[in-house]
């Protein structure tokens, strides 16, 4: 076919023109082969020959297959480019005109590649943007790197503007020199809306939960203030005279009050948890103090039940650590106050041991036992789930949301432990949950450091029919040296004395519980004071539950000390020290020691309150006030700032949401002024507020405690004593107070009313109720200049305040009365100053006296 093709097409030619080349046409070798040739001829003419052809044939089959391919492979990678899905076009190196320009790009710009091709970018798109694609051209091609193109809005012919992503490339010659330039570009239009659509959706989403926060916390605030002023009038209200249906109204109105607030609590804290924004804090606290706060919290709600609350801390167990002391009590309050509720007669014991210790922590393990109605097996695991409960009928018998177990199984792993539950139906119950503490560098030393050497090989009698309270007071008095003898009941008590006596080894102090069937304490102590063969010791007596007229009994038969059940182990050691070490014989009638006569013995400080609500200031004043300290209020931040330039106080109470200016600037501004006067007071927070971030914001501004609406007497107390640096003074060496100035002489006022605490009771309430009319008097007299009104009101206080044996108030009194004789008021401003300053501290002393005759 070859030949047939040359010899009529090409030979010809090639007799007219005499020479050919690169003709090409196929040979096909003699084993069926076919390969591709190229032949170049020419005519020569010859003497011998006459006219000839000469020809060279040159194989060329593996150059034509090459080229074959290139072509293939030029079309396939054109189809790529042609259907990719981002538009790519290719511009020469040297004038940048477009050489390609694929099926994407045309979607993309709107421009065809008929249209395009061999055309510059400034023959299409607008001078600005031209200009800015042919710098990053240029740039791309100087450099000779790859391009990244930043974001840029670019002109389309029927798309409007779009946003752009491009790569630019430059494509080398042989000898490295710019040929062409290549660019990838991505339209990232509608991602870029979806991300801003997204930005806004998100920005929505954080302004709903900052608004929802805010809802949150201000739902906090609206429901803890009236709940403060409920619960803490409602406790004011239940120290004063009621009668029994008073009572059982008051009681129903703080049962209710402690059940919202443990609701709202839970909710609370579920919520803070569920959004992960519930943080644990680090303090350094006294683990056993803590522990015995927490008891006595719940110790009211087990003695109106007649169980027995007990807790026995195994001595290895360390007392200075760091953590959550609040979530800790929590965890605690949530198990025993469980305990309770399911348990309906016998006891309810804490335990606590330490586990696996390092150099720098330790592992606690605490125990709940009961003798409740038990959980059966298959239900164990399901109440530490949310919502969650036993019985979950609508008509169970015992409430509840089903939280507090569930927040507790968190708080355990927040704080490096986990919870669990062995259980018997109709033999109880315990509950196990371990945690891991800090342990404290030179913090808190044990309190078996402190007097307790005083106290080593000293002989007890502990007398309680409750085993659980015996082992338990049995460990601690041996853990401070001391030698107990342990007795069950009055009648052994007496039979362990009577040995005692025989052998010429009294005891020189007795532990009694008051509350024993048969013969209780204050019968065992009568019986024991009628036998004269008997060394008097000191006793010491134990309650489940004071009742009125208790601290009268026990002064009338010598009792030392009276304290409820169950009592921290610092208070214990502190009255054990106070009443052995006490000078007995100089007075003729001791004071009894109280859990509040050990609180009014620390430290009386001069506070500030400032909170704009009348009855969170009135409910605060009057905690303070039975603690013993001077209260001066204000109703907002600028007040509060006025009285600190003004008066020197030791603490500063602040309400964090005040009108005008709230606790948070009035502090900062404190602060300000400290920095330039130096100095520095002391400032708690008190806020209603009970969320993340709350008690950060405060301790930024400068404050120095934090305490969360509503508040308690026992929060109230711990704060002050931490912040006044008092708390860690106390667990080191628990001294003995040095006493109080004498306002007031205690022993004259108890024989004027031969013993009876009650009718001493009465009087106090009548001159508190009418010196402030007397006072009064004497002012609006002054300042009427009416000064026989003067004289007479003066000598009316005069008279009244004599009966509580107040020399310097009388002595005032007496002034301001000669004063008013002499009808020359010129020293009466400084008289009558004087004077309420005195009167001032005749009714705290006289507020002190009054808590402490009642137990």
């Amino acid at each position: 076919e070859s030949a047939v093709r040359a010899k009529t097409t090409i030979l010809p030619q090639f007799w007219h023109d005499r020479v050919v080349r690169d003709v090409p046409y196929q040979y096909i070798k003699n084993d069926g082969t076919v390969i591709d040739v190229l032949l170049d001829s020419v005519v020569m003419d010859d003497p011998v020959w006459g006219t000839i052809s000469l020809s060279t044939v040159r194989n060329i089959t593996l150059r034509k297959r090459a080229e074959e391919e290139t072509k293939r492979t030029k079309a396939l990678l054109n189809s790529i480019i042609e259907n990719l899905p981002n538009p790519v076009f290719l511009k020469d190196a040297k004038e940048l005109k477009y050489v390609l320009w694929n099926k994407a790009s045309e979607e993309l710009y709107g421009y065809s590649s008929e249209e395009i091709k061999g055309r510059t970018a400034h023959d299409f798109f607008p001078v600005e943007q031209a200009d800015r694609f042919e710098i990053q051209d240029r740039e791309t091609l100087s450099k000779g790197d790859l391009l990244y193109v930043p974001e840029q809005i670019v002109d389309t012919k029927d798309k409007g503007t779009r946003i752009i992503l491009t790569k630019k490339l430059p494509i080398l010659d042989d000898e490295g020199k710019p040929q062409y330039l290549v660019g990838i570009s991505e339209d990232i239009t509608e991602r870029k809306e979806a991300e801003s659509a997204l930005i806004k959706a998100r920005e929505a989403a954080e302004q709903a939960s900052r608004s929802k926060s805010e809802f949150l916390a201000n739902m906090s605030h609206e429901i803890r203030t009236p709940i403060n002023g409920i619960m803490g009038m409602t406790e004011l209200a239940f120290n004063t005279d009621l009668t029994v249906e008073q009572h059982e109204y008051l009681e129903a109105v703080r049962i209710s009050a402690d059940s919202l607030l443990k609701l709202i609590n839970d909710i609370l804290d579920f919520s803070k948890i569920e959004a992960g924004k519930l943080e644990l804090i680090d303090v350094d606290f006294g683990l056993r103090d803590t522990i015995a706060d927490t008891m006595t919290m719940l110790a009211i709600q087990a003695h109106k039940k007649n169980l027995e609350l007990v807790y026995q801390i195994s001595p290895e167990v360390p007392d200075a650590i760091i953590g959550d002391p609040g979530r800790l009590r929590q965890v605690l309050v949530n198990l025993i106050g469980n305990a309770i509720k399911f348990t309906d007669q016998g006891e309810v014991v804490l335990g606590i041991q330490s586990g696996v210790e390092s150099q720098n922590a330790v592992h606690l393990h605490f125990t709940v036992t009961d003798t409740g109605i038990g959980i059966p097996s298959g239900k164990q695991e399901k109440i530490f789930r949310e919502f969650e409960q036993a019985d979950g009928s609508t008509s169970r018998k015992y409430g509840g949301t089903g939280l507090g177990l569930a927040i507790s199984s968190r708080f355990c792993e927040m704080m490096g432990g986990k919870i669990w539950v062995e259980s018997e139906v109709g033999k109880g119950s315990t509950f196990h949950f371990t945690v891991r503490m800090a342990l404290q560098k030179g913090g808190i030393v044990q309190i078996t450091d402190g007097q307790i050497s005083d106290l080593k090989g000293l002989s007890v009698l502990v007398v309680d029919d409750n085993e659980t309270n015996r082992r338990i007071l049995e460990q601690i008095l041996r853990y401070w040296g001391m030698h107990p003898t342990v007795v069950d009941s009055g009648s052994g008590a007496l039979d362990a004395m009577e040995k005692a006596h025989q052998d010429g080894a009294p005891f020189p102090i007795v532990l009694t519980d008051c509350m024993m069937p048969g013969m209780d304490g204050f019968q065992f102590v009568e019986r024991m004071n009628r036998e004269a063969r008997f060394a008097t010791p000191t006793i010491v007596m134990l309650t489940s539950a004071g009742e009125r007229g208790d601290a009268a009994r026990c002064l009338k038969l010598g009792i030392a000390a009276y304290l409820l059940k169950p009592v921290r182990q610092s208070e214990l050691l502190f009255t054990i020290s106070r009443v052995l070490n006490a000078p007995q014989e100089s007075q003729a009638r001791p004071s009894l020691i109280t859990r509040h006569s050990i609180r009014e013995s620390r430290r009386r400080l001069s506070i500030l309150l400032a909170e704009d609500n009348a009855v969170n200031q009135l409910l605060a004043t009057k905690m303070l006030e039975r603690m013993g300290h001077a209260v001066t209020t204000a109703g907002n931040g600028i007040a509060a700032l006025d009285s600190l330039e003004k008066t020197n106080f030791d603490l500063v109470l602040m309400d964090v949401q005040m009108p005008e200016m709230d606790g948070l600037q009035a502090t900062k501004i404190l602060r300000d002024r400290e920095k330039k006067t130096g100095g520095h007071f002391p400032v708690i927070a008190m806020t209603a507020y009970a969320m993340k971030g709350d008690k950060e914001r405060c301790l930024e501004s400068g404050m120095d405690g934090y305490i969360s609406k509503p508040i308690t007497a026992q929060e109230l107390y711990e704060t002050i004593e931490h912040v006044m640096g008092s708390l860690e003074k106390d667990s080191r060496q628990l001294p003995i107070p040095a006493k109080v100035a004498q306002v007031l002489d205690k022993t004259v006022i108890l024989d004027r009313v031969g013993g009876d605490v009650d009718l001493l009771g009465e009087i106090i309430s009548l001159f508190l109720e009418d010196s402030p009319r007397l006072l009064a008097e004497i002012r609006e007299a002054f300042q009427h200049r009416k000064p026989a009104l003067m004289e007479k009101a003066a000598h009316t206080l005069k008279g009244s305040v004599s009966n509580f044996a107040a020399e310097s108030a009388v002595q005032a009194a007496l002034r301001v009365e000669g004063i008013g004789r002499s009808s020359d008021l010129t020293e009466a401003p400084q008289a009558i100053m004087h004077l309420e300053r005195e009167m001032e501290r005749v009714r705290e002393e006289l507020v002190a006296l009054s808590q402490e005759i009642r137990p």
